[in-house]
Formats: structure tokens, C-alpha cells, sequence
């Protein structure tokens, strides 16, 4: 029972300890790049500063103690020459006694002078340090009493009793030797003291040094360990982070699961949060997008410049009959009918080669040997060399097609010959060549005769869109004159307009153009019924044009009841008219505005309309001019051959 509570308060000790690490470490991963990298350079920045401070320090303590080391040796040396001096004017001062030689005279006069500058030198050399002036004080206090006595005993007289002045002269000379040996005592406990205070304020000169050699090396050591730690935190805290970071990218690449989120509110945790939340959306719109191609109706697929299938969506079960693990690694042009398989690989490669998206129609042959027509939207992508493809089963769309043609030759020819031929027989029953009709009759004639012609008229137009929708309308292109073409325009509706008491004005000057003439007389015609039936009794129609920008235009004016701004934009499409009720009072289907538009796009121009409801409405279009300069240097070519033959 005692080991498990150990083991516990070991474990709890351990996890109390580990709390302020994990708050440490937390706290740094919150840290942002910025107040990381000052941290990285300014703890180095104050460590290099610390250690600059401390050893200026110790270089300063240095030159103190080598001053203080020359300060002591110099008064060392003093104090050993005023020794010497000392000892010299005790033998000269003694000898002199002795002998009362003037030359030892001179000489102690000498030594006592020096002995006054060397102890002027000791004194400034102590200056205010306490001790040392304390033993220079004890020292002087026993100079100066010796020298009172030396001199005392100088100045003595000499008695002429040469045996007393000999015994006097010993004897001084014996006192100034015992003087002299005190002094040289004195002096050197001076010394000793001055060496007992240096030695205590100060160490050697080897140990400043070593204390420098040590500074040096433990900072360089302590500079070494905190360079090591901050490459450590930098590459903890940032680099290791932005590993990281790069192998979510490329786990998103590959698909693979991503790393944990990183800890922290800096800025690569941000980038590693919005990573992560892209991720999950990314993840999202592909589960949406696989739901959308697993479901969708279409056949959508991937085929590689190979012309296999690398991927199919499920749809093609139900479009072909083959499933998913059968088409994978299959050609495509194994599926396709054998007359469209030459075709269809052409137009596969023109899209590798024009890298434009493209449309194709083909057949299929599906799994049951039953035929279905296609159309397939290719997107070739350089980057993965691959086709991807969206098929449209286009049957029933075919079919259709087939009907409406077969429509379409039954109103050419089952259903318009015979009225071609009913409005012959009325025409002629209106001459009179069955005999006379009475005005009854007459009238009746003539009624018929206009349901016809419109009811032929509609189906002229409903030709013309099939064959200009299938691209079977063949235009004559040539030089033509505008002035002819709106001529003969205006005479196919003079009578039209004549009736409905409309005046139509036109230019009297030619104008070169390029075009079809046929069709273009189309063209006006239609715009001038149009500007007939809107414009009523005593309208005004005016026909002009120019060259705009390199192009013919041609302008129909009228000042009729004009259309709505909201009709604008759909007048020009199939069965659109700017009032439901035209269809019963004017007469029109709404076919007339695209035939023209059909027409001047088959001529790579433009049409348009500018109206103002109740002020009138201005149709134009505009053709391409440049052929015409051609025109005219073919011709003056085939003239200047002319003339040389």
C-alpha cells in the first residue's frame, strides 16, 4: 500500500512538473513570427551586450591593479634608494665626525637633500590611500627625530683636544650607524606594510588574467548553449510547424488523412486552421461534385491521349449497357459506330492540337448491338494529358431532327405545290377564264387568294430558317450597288404600302457594296412590310446609308407607333412580336425579324433596332465592306490587261 501511494505522488509530482512546461511551451507556440524572431535575435543581442559590460569591467579592474602595481613598485624603489640614502648619510655624517673631512661634509649634505625628495616622492606616491599613509606617517616620525640628532651632532665644534675629538667623533660615528640600521628598520617594515595592504586589496597579475581567460570561456560556452537552444525553439516553434503545414498539402494532394491541427494563435497555427477548414470544404465539394457525377444522367468520363477511358461516372449502365470495370482501360473508338470511328479519333486529335474545347456528334454502339447517337464536349488538359468528356445521349434530340426534315419536305412539296397550284386556279378564276364571277365572288376570290399567298409566305420562311439553321442556304456573294437593292426593294412593296397610304422616300446616289443581292432585297423588304403594318395612313418611311467603320449600313426609319424597350432584345427571335394581338390583326408570325437576322449573320454583319415607343423605330444593319476594295482591284486589273492585249 506505501509503494502505491509513492508511485502515485511520484506520478502527480510528475505532472505537476510537467504543467508549466506544457504552459511554457503553449505559451511560444502562441507567440507570434515576429516577437519569435525578436526573441531569436535579441536574447543573443543582450548576452553579447552582458558579456561586453562584464569584461570591460574586468579589463578596467585589470589596468587598476597594474597601476597600483607600478604605484607599489615605484614606491618600493623609492623606499629602497631612500634606504640607501639613509645608510650614505650615516656614513658620511659619522665620517665627517670622525674625521671632519669636508668632502663627507658636502656628501651628507647631499644625501640629506635627497633623502628630502625621495620622502616629498613617497608622499605624493601614498597620496590619500589611509593605511599607507598611516606607515608612511610611522616612518617619518622616526626620520625626523634622527635627523634632529644627526644634525645636533654635526653642528658640534671641534675642542682641539685631538684625543677628545677622536672619542667624539668615534662615538658619533657608532650613534649615526645604530641610526642608520634603525632607519633601514623602519624602512623596511614600511615596506612590509605596504605589501601586507597591496596583497590584500589586490591579487596577481596571473590571477586577473585567468579571470579574464575564464570570463571568455564561459560565455563562449554560455553563448554556444543558447545559440544551440534558440536553433532549437526556431526550429521547434517555425520550421518543424511549416513541415507541417507542406505535408497537409501534399496529404490533401494524395489524399491522405492530414496531421492534427497545430496548437497556438501565431500565424502558420492560422495558416494551419484555414488549411484545415479548406480542407474540410474541399472535401465537402468533392463529395458534392462525386454525388452530382454518380447521379447525373449524362455519361461523364476521362480518357487519356491514348483514347481509353481512365474514368467513367455509373451512367454509363444506363446509357450503353456496359458497366464501370468494363469500360476502364477500353478505347473509345471501340464503342463508336465503324462509319464514325475515323471521324470521330480525327476530331479527337484536332482537339489535342487546336487545345480548344470541342463538340462532336458520332453513333454508339451499345452493349445490345443498338445504335445511339452522341454528343460529346472534350476538354483536353495538357497538364494531366487528358480528355474529359461529358456525352449527351442526343437520340430522341436526333430523331426529332429527323422529323422536323421530313416535316419539312412535306411542306415543300406535299403541302406547297398543291397551294401553289390552288392559287393558279384562283388566280385564274379571278381573270375570268372560268367564266364571269359576280362582285360576291369576286370578293371571295380575292380573300382566298391572300389567305394563300400568306400561308405560302410562311412557308417560304419557315424554309429559309431550316436551311439557314442547317447551314444549306448558299449566298451569292458579289458587288452590288445599294441604290439598286433598295430600288428593287421598295418596288416589291409599292403596292403594300400604296394601299396602307404609307410614302417611302429613298437616296438618288450609288453606293458600292458586297453581298448577296437576292437576299439582301430580302432583308428590306421584310423591314419595310414591318415599318408598313406599324406605321398606318399617312406614314412616313425613309430608307438611307453609309460606310461606318469599313462597313455598308443601311437604315429603315418610319415614325409608327415604335416598341416597347423591354421588346427590344427579343424582337429578333423566332415567333417574338411586340404585341400578341399582331398575330390576328396584322398578319405576321414573328418570323420575318430572323430571317433578317439570319441573314446579315450569314453575310458576318450585324442588325439592330432604335426605337422609342410613340416616336417611331430605326432598323439597320451593317455588312462587312473590305471585299469591295477587292472587287475593284480585280477589276481595274482585268481593265489594265485589257488595254495591254
Amino acid at each position: 500500500m506505501t509503494d502505491v501511494n509513492e508511485k502515485t505522488s511520484i506520478s502527480n509530482d510528475r505532472q505537476e512538473a510537467k504543467k508549466p512546461r506544457e504552459g511554457f511551451l503553449e505559451w511560444l507556440d502562441n507567440l507570434k513570427i515576429a516577437q519569435k524572431g525578436t526573441i531569436v535575435v535579441a536574447v543573443p543581442l543582450i548576452t553579447g551586450l552582458v558579456s561586453v559590460v562584464v569584461l570591460l569591467w574586468l579589463l578596467n579592474q585589470s589596468e587598476l591593479q597594474l597601476a597600483r602595481e607600478e604605484r607599489s613598485a615605484q614606491i618600493h624603489s623609492t623606499a629602497s634608494m631612500l634606504g640607501q640614502v639613509w645608510v650614505d648619510i650615516a656614513i658620511s655624517g659619522g665620517t665627517f665626525c670622525y674625521t671632519q673631512d669636508i668632502t663627507y661634509k658636502n656628501r651628507y649634505l647631499r644625501s640629506t637633500k635627497r633623502s628630502q625628495e625621495l620622502l616629498a616622492q613617497l608622499a605624493e606616491l601614498v597620496g590619500d590611500q589611509p593605511e599607507e599613509l598611516q606607515a608612511l606617517q610611522q616612518f617619518r616620525s622616526i626620520e625626523i627625530p634622527v635627523a634632529k640628532l644627526i644634525a645636533s651632532m654635526l653642528a658640534e665644534n671641534p675642542t682641539g683636544d685631538r684625543l677628545r675629538d677622536f672619542t667624539r667623533g668615534r662615538i658619533t660615528r657608532m650613534k649615526m650607524q645604530e641610526l642608520a640600521e634603525e632607519f633601514r628598520h623602519a624602512n623596511t617594515e614600511f615596506l612590509t606594510r605596504v605589501a601586507e595592504i597591496e596583497g590584500r586589496d589586490f591579487s596577481r597579475p596571473e590571477d586577473a588574467r585567468d579571470r579574464v581567460r575564464v570570463f571568455v570561456i564561459a560565455f563562449g560556452i554560455l553563448t554556444l548553449v543558447i545559440s544551440v537552444y534558440l536553433a532549437v525553439f526556431y526550429s521547434r516553434s517555425i520550421t518543424r510547424r511549416l513541415k507541417i503545414v507542406m505535408n497537409n498539402s501534399m496529404s490533401l494532394a494524395a489524399r491522405s488523412p492530414l496531421h492534427s491541427r497545430l496548437r497556438g494563435h501565431e500565424e502558420i497555427a492560422q495558416l494551419d486552421q484555414i488549411f484545415h477548414k479548406m480542407a474540410r470544404a474541399l472535401e465537402e465539394a468533392t463529395r458534392q461534385e462525386r454525388a452530382i457525377t454518380e447521379n447525373a444522367a449524362d455519361v461523364i468520363c476521362s480518357v487519356d491521349g491514348a483514347l481509353k477511358f481512365k474514368e467513367v461516372n455509373p451512367a454509363c449502365l444506363t446509357a450503353w449497357g456496359y458497366d464501370q470495370n468494363e469500360l476502364i482501360g477500353k478505347s473509345v473508338l471501340d464503342l463508336v459506330a465503324e462509319d464514325d470511328r475515323q471521324r470521330t479519333e480525327s476530331e479527337f486529335n484536332n482537339a489535342i492540337s487546336s487545345q480548344l474545347d470541342t463538340t462532336i456528334e458520332n453513333k454508339i454502339s451499345k452493349k445490345d448491338k443498338s445504335i445511339s447517337f452522341t454528343r460529346w464536349s472534350l476538354h483536353w488538359s495538357n497538364e494531366g494529358a487528358t480528355f474529359y468528356c461529358t456525352v449527351h445521349d442526343a437520340t430522341e434530340q436526333h430523331e426529332i431532327e429527323r422529323l422536323k426534315m421530313e416535316f419539312v419536305t412535306m411542306v415543300s412539296h406535299d403541302l406547297r405545290t398543291p397551294l401553289s397550284s390552288l392559287q393558279g386556279a384562283l388566280t385564274m378564276l379571278d381573270s375570268g377564264a372560268y367564266g364571269n364571277l359576280n362582285e360576291k365572288g369576286k370578293s371571295t376570290i380575292v380573300r382566298s387568294h391572300d389567305d394563300l399567298s400568306r400561308l405560302l409566305n410562311l412557308i417560304d420562311s419557315l424554309l429559309d430558317i431550316e436551311k439557314m439553321e442547317a447551314g444549306k442556304m448558299h449566298m451569292e456573294m458579289s458587288g452590288l450597288d445599294l441604290l439598286s437593292v433598295v430600288s428593287r426593294s421598295v418596288n416589291s412593296v409599292g403596292n403594300f404600302a400604296q394601299r396602307n397610304g404609307v410614302t417611302i422616300q429613298i437616296p438618288n446616289q450609288s453606293q458600292l457594296a458586297y453581298g448577296d443581292e437576292s437576299r439582301l432585297v430580302q432583308v428590306i423588304v421584310n423591314l419595310l412590310s414591318n415599318a408598313i403594318k406599324f406605321t398606318g395612313n399617312g406614314g412616313r418611311i425613309s430608307i438611307s446609308y453609309r460606310i461606318i467603320d469599313n462597313c455598308a449600313e443601311v437604315r429603315v426609319a418610319d415614325n409608327g407607333r415604335g416598341i416597347p424597350s423591354s421588346r427590344i432584345a427579343a424582337i429578333f427571335d423566332r415567333y417574338e412580336q411586340v404585341d400578341a394581338k399582331d398575330d390576328s390583326e396584322k398578319g405576321g408570325r414573328g418570323l420575318g425579324l430572323a430571317i433578317c437576322k439570319s441573314i446579315v449573320e450569314g453575310h458576318f454583319g450585324t442588325i439592330g433596332v432604335e426605337s422609342e415607343e410613340g416616336k417611331g423605330s430605326t432598323f439597320w444593319f451593317r455588312i462587312p465592306q473590305h471585299q469591295v476594295e477587292q472587287e475593284q482591284q480585280n477589276a481595274e486589273s482585268g481593265k489594265d490587261k485589257e488595254a495591254g492585249v
